[in-house]
């Protein structure tokens, strides 16, 4: 027996989503495009280059557990939880630092959004 364990039952979600966190905060720059400008992340950092679940699923620590007849590669499972991460990512940092009263309601229909999805 290996001694990967099975990645559908090997994964804490809370904490690869701090992981993902991380790396959304560590890419966060100042950009000079527009009358202002903004702060925000390149769309290709910290995950967007050609295969972004597989840059998700490194930043997570995840190990390869497909096989495609050539060599290992990412099963369809991880890719689909890497996909579920990135699309929760939003939500879960607006619950983790959107804490103030005058901020929630200030961006209330975002999260109102959210409850609805």
């Amino acid at each position: 027996m290996s001694n990967k364990t099975i990645f559908a039952f090997s994964r804490n979600v809370e904490k690869d989503l701090e992981k993902l966190s991380q790396a959304f905060f560590g890419a966060l720059e100042r950009k000079y495009d527009g009358e202002y400008g903004a702060i925000g992340t390149d769309c290709k950092r910290p995950f967007g280059n050609s295969d972004v679940d597989g840059d998700i699923l490194e930043i997570i620590g995840a190990f390869m557990e497909g096989d495609d007849g050539d060599s290992e590669c990412w099963s369809s499972g991880q890719r689909a939880y890497a996909a579920d991460l990135y699309n929760s990512l939003p939500s879960y940092l607006r619950k983790k630092y959107l804490t103030d009263k005058e901020m929630i309601d200030r961006f209330y229909y975002r999260l109102e959004k959210e409850a609805r999805s």
